[in-house]
């Protein structure tokens, strides 16, 4: 099986967006936050690194990175598809 994720960046403290629900509200906001530790910048190339993000719990293994496009991911969830 060929590893998932070759085009992957480490980084540490990266900022990504979150969604916040405000009290008594129905309606999402979205707001930066930094995350503390190293985790991976994602790029998916293929049908099956993006069937695999869908596949992580959002907010939890993955977060959408503020300033790109890319994926921030767990180094925990990359591993999962080593």
């Amino acid at each position: 099986m060929t590893p998932l994720f070759a085009y992957k960046q480490p980084v540490t403290d990266p900022i990504v967006i979150d969604a916040v629900k405000r009290p008594g509200s129905e309606e999402l906001s979205f707001e930066s936050r930094q995350l503390q530790g190293d985790y991976f910048l994602v790029r998916p190339t293929t049908a099956k690194e993006v069937f695999a993000i869908s596949s992580l719990e959002h907010r939890f293994d993955k977060w959408a990175h503020k300033d790109s496009g890319a994926i921030v991911m767990t180094k925990t969830a990359v591993e999962k598809f080593q």
